[in-house]
């Protein structure tokens, strides 16, 4: 789900503005509301949106002065005001809306919509640096383009401890302890980590090597950071057992 943050010195205006959200995009998470500029710079540095609704028009700091606390503002901006004068401005920064209060639901849609499309191209722009850095052969941290059922995420192949098969889905469990639903199936992963150390020890698994706590005597491989038991299939023991020796 894409993150929110609302920022306005008003309370009924937030209220309304989550209302409006919760009906239209029932897929955002509003993560966090502030009342100040100075709060809302916080919860942003704390909790990474990738979409910021900004009122202009607040005490002691503006909403511009809000965007002038980042070297580079890593979200998109959606201006909410009651004054029309502040557009030219608005649009200088780069906001992919400007809503007038009252917000009319149809500009909020439409905003919105627009912010989502920019995140969908910096994905897709970030998917091809991937790309790009994942061809040089000097590069042996190498990223995985994952997709989500809500966005993409990008994680280092050699931070991944295995693969579990979901149906059509796919889990991926990292070095962190975080657990990523792809839409992807397993297959799909099989064929992309095979080449990085990857083993296939049964149908509905891959694991990285590298991870291997230890082998129990029902035959169940044990992962570091995961509680998962992976059930070794009897057809590929020995060949388990030469690759993991080697690693």
């Amino acid at each position: 789900m894409y993150k929110v943050i609302i920022i306005d010195d008003e309370s009924k205006p937030r209220e309304v503005l989550i209302m409006k959200l919760k009906e239209e995009f029932p897929e955002l998470d509003i993560v966090a509301t502030a009342d100040n500029a100075t709060l809302g710079y916080q919860y942003c540095m704390q909790l990474k949106p990738d979409i910021v609704f900004l009122d202009v028009n607040m005490p002691v700091h503006s909403g511009f002065d809000f965007l002038a606390m980042f070297d580079k503002v890593p979200f998109e901006i959606i201006f909410s005001t009651a004054y029309q004068q502040y557009a030219l401005d608005a649009f200088k920064v780069a906001a992919v809306g400007y809503l007038l209060k009252p917000i009319k639901s149809e500009e909020l849609v439409q905003a919105v919509h627009h912010a989502l499309k920019q995140l969908d191209l910096k994905n897709n722009e970030k998917k091809i640096d991937i790309l790009l850095s994942n061809m040089k052969p000097e590069n042996t941290n190498k990223k995985l383009v994952i997709p989500g059922t809500d966005r993409y995420e990008f994680v280092n192949i050699d931070q991944i401890v295995l693969c579990e098969s979901s149906e059509k889905y796919t889990y991926i469990y990292t070095e962190n302890g975080v657990k990523i639903l792809s839409s992807q199936y397993l297959g799909w992963y099989k064929t992309l980590l095979e080449s990085y150390g990857f083993f296939v020890p049964h149908k509905s698994y891959i694991i990285n090597l590298k991870f291997v706590s230890s082998l129990t005597h029902e035959d169940e491989i044990l992962m570091k950071n995961t509680s998962v038991k992976v059930p070794l299939a009897r057809r590929r023991k020995a060949e388990f057992l030469q690759m993991v020796s080697m690693v």
